[in-house]
């Protein structure tokens, strides 16, 4: 073997065809979540800016800030989970999305949206290095065994791909639904 081919590590070599799949299918979920709280705000946001008030620079932030903040800490995230360990930093990440999920709740200004949306920002980009694709050793058998990577591609495809979308139908569902504060959608818990 060489140096940068380690082989079927400890995580690989004893893990059953179930949990890899179930790791893929938590893994592609999260990531769907990830890339769904892009577009989930475009539907809510008439209904948010009648309840909030907020002027026209803040909605910009407050449409703006998650995928600001995402793109700019995936590089960051992703050395952090190579040097702190990719489960301790994907669990990092689901506590931080999910909080900021929760702190929505509480969000009642412009300002506490933006501030929140950012956070949610901050717990994506350290959901979104570890998926299927970049992390694919929870998912593949030993070497002799790996399956092709069409099925780890497909499902981040589905997760990145179709969330955008998913997103917008997931925020007219809940605000029809719902039809109560359109600040309390914005964010989908993990």
């Amino acid at each position: 073997m060489s140096t940068l081919d380690p082989g079927p590590t400890a995580t690989t070599g004893h893990l059953s065809a179930r949990r890899r799949w179930s790791a893929l299918a938590v893994l592609s979920a999260s990531l769907l979540v990830v890339v769904m709280d892009m577009t989930i705000l475009n539907v809510a946001l008439p209904e948010m800016t009648a309840a909030l008030a907020p002027n026209s620079a803040q909605q910009l932030w407050i449409v703006d800030v998650y995928a600001l903040v995402l793109a700019g800490l995936l590089v960051t995230m992703s050395t952090l989970g190579d040097r702190w360990g990719r489960k301790r930093t994907l669990l990092a990440g689901f506590a931080i999305f999910g909080g900021a999920s929760l702190l929505i709740l509480v969000a009642e200004s412009a300002e506490a949206v933006i501030a929140v949306r950012a956070l949610l920002g901050v717990g994506g980009a350290m959901i979104m290095p570890l998926d299927p694709v970049h992390d694919p050793q929870h998912v593949h058998r030993p070497r002799r065994a790996r399956p092709r990577p069409g099925g780890v591609v497909g499902g981040r495809g589905s997760g990145c791909g179709g969330g955008p979308d998913r997103g917008r139908v997931a925020a007219g569902l809940l605000l029809l639904a719902l039809g109560g504060p359109p600040s309390r959608l914005l964010c989908p818990s993990p």
